[in-house]
């Protein structure tokens, strides 16, 4: 079964992305495409791009009044496996740089062409509820301590869970079964912490402005130092797609720079 399929559309109100998120549902049961009988191209996109997409989608439009483009969110990791298997996307835009080489690497084997680059370095968060009430200079090692319970996403399939998984190890926080909840990806470690499951989340920051994140939790940026860098890359699977090479052009291009960066995002 392939990723959660999207057809882009622009939300009437922050409660239903809100809703979406808390839920999981595609943004096309909410409402449809007007464009929906329009040929679109298939684009597999890691989880923690989620809210920076409904950003960055417009103004590429507003460049390509004609593209329509099907965004599925999920992780990493099982989007790499189902496009090892075949599955038919014409662009991943990923959560890591290793994922990407492997793909790229199977289909230079099977003799296909394709594009890859690094677009973006990210960061991990570390979001808890505020009725924890922890004093204001406690550290995210102490808030992880205090915490019933604290998601991160699997590490197994998804980059910045093996982010969250490094940071807690290096920190020295072993959890226990039950003091650690998986998420299958960064947005349904999100979904934990926003019902109720969890008190604390490793996310990706660009996650955390989030205003259903904002309203219920405080936010701490975990530094860089002393852990791998979150390289995020993209590979373009089908270079004769005109609306995947355009957003792939448009991804590396100075008119996504501030949008990626306001999400917390760094050029590489």
């Amino acid at each position: 079964m392939l990723g959660r399929r999207t057809r882009h559309v622009r939300l009437s109100s922050l409660w239903q992305w809100s809703l979406l998120l808390l839920l999981g549902l595609p943004l096309s049961w909410v409402q449809a495409s007007p464009q929906s009988s329009t040929e679109t191209t298939r684009v597999a996109v890691a989880a923690n791009l989620r809210m920076a997409i409904d950003q960055l989608y417009p103004t590429f439009q507003a460049l390509h009044p004609s593209a329509r483009i099907d965004f599925v969110f999920g992780s990493t990791g099982n989007f790499t496996r189902q496009i090892l298997q075949g599955a038919p996307f014409a662009l991943l835009v990923a959560a890591d740089e290793h994922s990407v080489n492997v793909i790229g690497q199977a289909q230079q084997k099977a003799g296909r062409p394709s594009r890859a680059a690094a677009y973006a370095q990210g960061q991990l968060s570390l979001v808890y509820v505020k009725r924890l009430a922890l004093p204001a200079q406690a550290t995210a090692e102490q808030i992880v301590r205090a915490s019933r319970r604290t998601a991160i996403a699997n590490p197994e399939t998804a980059p910045y869970g093996r982010a969250a998984q490094q940071w807690l190890s290096r920190s020295g926080l072993n959890l226990s079964s039950q003091q650690l909840a998986i998420g299958e990806n960064i947005g349904q470690a999100a979904q934990f912490l926003l019902t109720g499951s969890v008190e604390a989340a490793l996310l990706a920051r660009s996650l955390t402005s989030h205003p259903a994140i904002q309203d219920c939790c405080l936010v701490v940026h975990l530094p860089k130092e002393g852990l791998d860098p979150i390289r995020q890359a993209m590979i373009l699977l089908q270079p004769t797609n005109p609306t995947a090479n355009a957003f792939f052009d448009f991804l590396m291009s100075p008119a996504a720079t501030p949008i990626l960066q306001s999400f917390g995002y760094q050029r590489p």
